[in-house]
């Protein structure tokens, strides 16, 4: 669930509305052929996380991958406190597609942005330690590779976890980060790779994530969220919005890989595929070398965020899908 700011002006999801733009016409989702399949072994890959449905959730998937054209290396879904930590119905059928799973777990019920229940210190006092238990030994005994990223945006103003928050700090999160991965050694689970995912900062809400990092003892992979808002806020190319993020977040630790966890473009305010065009093709590999994956926020939400919210932008992502530099 994104809730991620843009570098000059933080905004809350659901907070700001979409201006009014000129009319596109609407993708016509055509078949398009079999997709390319997965592969996990890229040089660099592509992600995407899709909208939750119950009912529809792998059709749209596999939808997606066809529109696309290739099946997405990392598929992200979220998973708040209401239900299971994990759900390995959805994984299962995840890595039948050759995929990765990456799950987000937000220590919260979605209800409020500042419920006091999941203040960090109450993680880290053992509150919720069987509800993490249980997605241990579920991840154990899943077995395949699971990424997971435990409460990310963390340096971020609108989530109980976040900085600020129920009087969170920068060591409370630090406690419950390597509570929560405790658990999880505790159970020998050895397939999943942690994620720990900022936002970009540089202005409004978004602080510096530096003092929040639990150390590289207990993190594989290092992570950002961010977006091209445009008119909602101020256009920007990738390396903009990234690249100061990205060398702060590489002096953390000189080795381990590093992954774009949420990002997409908006459509109005500049050329969103020229955006995807610039940023896949050139300016990941040369700004920030490191990322080794991307995933894309593929959801219609503080705008629209797809893929397909054009012709243009879609034929600009299916491009780079089918390209020999993306798995």
């Amino acid at each position: 669930m994104k809730r991620v700011a843009a570098l000059l002006v933080v905004v809350v999801a659901g907070a700001v509305a979409a201006p009014a733009v000129g009319k596109r016409q609407p993708v016509k989702r055509q078949p398009v052929g079999t997709p390319l399949p997965a592969n996990p072994l890229a040089q660099r890959l592509l992600g995407v996380s899709l909208p939750w449905s119950a009912r529809s959730w792998l059709s749209d998937l596999d939808a997606y991958s066809s529109r696309v054209g290739r099946v997405p290396s990392v598929v992200s879904t979220y998973r708040d406190m209401e239900a299971s930590m994990l759900d390995t119905t959805m994984m299962e059928a995840v890595t039948a597609r050759s995929s990765v799973p990456m799950v987000t777990v937000e220590p919260w019920d979605s209800s409020s942005a500042t419920d006091p229940r999941y203040a960090l210190r109450n993680i880290t006092r053992g509150d919720f330690d069987t509800w993490f238990a249980a997605g241990a030994e579920a991840a154990r005994v899943f077995g395949k590779p699971i990424y997971l990223r435990f409460a990310p945006e963390m340096n971020g103003v609108w989530a109980p976890w976040e900085a600020g928050i129920n009087g969170n700090t920068p060591q409370d999160y630090i406690d419950a980060w390597r509570h929560v991965h405790g658990i999880f050694v505790s159970h020998g689970v050895a397939n999943v790779k942690w994620v720990w995912g900022p936002n970009i900062f540089g202005g409004g809400s978004a602080v510096n994530f530096t003092p929040y990092y639990p150390g590289s003892d207990v993190v594989d992979v290092l992570a950002l969220d961010g977006y091209n808002w445009g008119s909602l806020d101020v256009w920007q190319t990738y390396s903009q919005a990234f690249g100061p993020s990205y060398d702060t977040l590489c002096k953390l630790d000189s080795v381990k890989p590093v992954m774009i966890a949420e990002t997409a473009s908006a459509e109005s305010g500049g050329d969103k595929a020229a955006w995807i065009t610039s940023a896949f093709n050139r300016e990941i590999s040369n700004r920030t070398p490191r990322v080794k994956t991307v995933v894309w926020f593929d959801v219609n939400k503080e705008t629209d965020w797809r893929v397909e919210s054009s012709v243009r932008s879609l034929n600009a992502y299916r491009a780079i899908a089918k390209s020999g530099a993306w798995g």
